[in-house]
């Protein structure tokens, strides 16, 4: 696997080396790119997934058309495995006679982190201003 340097940052003798793929190059950046629209993405469906939810505990007798419940449930599917492993590790936080499910808000900070994190590793400090 090539080793990531900075721009301007010597590899040990002052040239890189073939391995050596360079922060800033163009394969590295699209890669970034790629994980923070893949990130985006599921931060969208994790709130269209939050809308459907609301939709379904306010409107009792809300009957959607089959595509509705088609979307939807492609919806679940994907954000399912995050959402259920959370509820595992953090209990619904109790206010008087009513129990808030906050797994889906830890979830979205977690993939906040994620695409700071992401823009810091591959568009250094400035993220994607670099």
């Amino acid at each position: 696997m090539p080793f990531l340097f900075a721009e301007g940052e010597p590899s040990g003798r002052g040239v890189p080396s073939a391995g050596v793929v360079r922060i800033g190059s163009g394969v590295v950046n699209a890669l970034g790119s790629i994980l923070l629209v893949a990130v985006s993405l599921y931060s969208w469906i994790l709130l269209a997934r939050i809308v459907i939810e609301m939709i379904q505990s306010f409107s009792r007798q809300f009957n959607p058309p089959r595509w509705f419940m088609m979307v939807a449930e492609v919806l679940f599917v994907v954000t399912d495995p995050p959402v259920k492993a959370l509820r595992k590790v953090i209990p619904p936080l109790q206010l008087g006679g009513i129990a808030l499910d906050v797994s889906i808000i830890v979830l979205f900070l977690l993939l906040s982190i994620l695409s700071q994190l992401i823009g810091w590793l591959f568009f250094g400090a400035n993220g994607l201003a670099m």
